[in-house]
């Protein structure tokens, strides 16, 4: 049996396309209005946009709001957009509310705060997802990952031989200062075009299939190619799913799925939003309220409900020290 290893292609950024904007086709609750910029790449991928629309839409269709939606070209094409609208009247007794799409927004919330756009009138909010840190002047909602992803390993440690593997917990938390060849990573870019790289990485594919068994591949629309590659050639290799349900992408091949509930997170936030509740700036959520997990492909649940039980209460300690870290970047 040859060597196994683990490779996590890591993308680092992603890509905005097309600058539109669109409105509720009908008429909708006047005092709550919602604009959306929507993340790097727009909608199906399969994966995080599509989950994120999917919390969006449970929202605006259980509380009847106007939503409007934008794709910008580049996360800095956002600014004038958001001073436009920060500086825009609101009607007495209606708020607005800006979700950014993504943590790529960062560079638009900085060079707003620039501009001196903060703070923001009382009957407007801005809320950005995937950011951890609280240094910004904006809600913003994050799924720490690493409890899943330390799951994962163990995962991957269940179907291998151990004495071939180096420990599960140096695939999760990455290079392990005692293990420091168990984890290889690939960084398929460091620009915008990182996330949907899906043609790229199936190129790739008969290369690393050749070194490695066990993907994990960390990385949005991207993992595409990966899951069709092992569809259309058979082979012993494993892969994870992401963000989503995937196995019916790569069904003989997926052993399980990281199942990202960012959706949910969303109509949470929602939730107290339009109430009118204090919210916090800062929202982490992770598996300690099930927004996180491991979702089995079909003739693994055994062993991923065996796997979950045996390595819970680690991969939570995980999750938190990982929560500090980014909360403390």
């Amino acid at each position: 049996m040859r060597s196994i290893r683990y490779i996590i292609p890591v993308i680092l950024l992603t890509i905005l396309t097309g600058c539109t904007k669109t409105g509720p086709d009908s008429p909708a609750r006047d005092d709550v209005t919602v604009h959306w910029a929507i993340s790097p790449g727009g909608l199906g991928d399969m994966g995080y946009n599509d989950i994120i629309f999917g919390g969006i839409s449970a929202a605006a269709s259980r509380y009847d709001f106007g939503l409007y939606y934008y794709r910008p070209e580049s996360a800095e094409e956002m600014v004038p957009v958001v001073e436009q609208w920060a500086s825009e009247p609101q009607a007495d007794g209606t708020r607005s509310l800006f979700v950014l799409g993504a943590s790529d927004y960062e560079v638009t919330v900085r060079a707003l705060m620039d501009k001196g756009v903060f703070p923001l009138p009382e009957d407007k909010d801005i809320m950005m997802l995937e950011y951890f840190a609280d240094d910004l002047p904006v809600h913003t909602i994050g799924i720490v990952a690493m409890s899943a992803a330390y799951l994962a390993g163990c995962v991957a440690d269940s179907l291998s031989d151990p004495q071939s593997l180096a420990a599960a917990e140096a695939f999760c938390l990455g290079a392990d200062p005692e293990h420091p060849d168990s984890v290889t990573v690939i960084e398929l870019s460091d620009g915008y075009s990182g996330f949907y790289m899906a043609d790229s990485l199936y190129r790739m594919c008969p290369d690393l299939t050749a070194r490695y068994d066990f993907f994990f591949p960390y990385a949005g629309g991207t993992a595409l190619g990966m899951y069709r590659y092992m569809r259309d050639y058979s082979g012993p290799w494993m892969v994870v799913g992401m963000d989503m349900d995937q196995s019916d992408l790569a069904p003989d091949n997926m052993c399980c799925s990281m199942i990202k509930r960012i959706d949910r997170a969303i109509v949470l936030w929602m939730d107290s939003y339009i109430r009118g509740e204090e919210i916090p700036l800062r929202t982490i959520h992770g598996m300690e309220i099930g927004l996180i997990s491991l979702s089995p492909s079909e003739g693994y649940e055994t062993l991923i409900e065996d796997v979950t039980a045996r390595h819970r209460n680690r991969a939570l300690e995980i999750e938190q020290i990982y929560t500090e870290i980014l909360s403390s970047r």
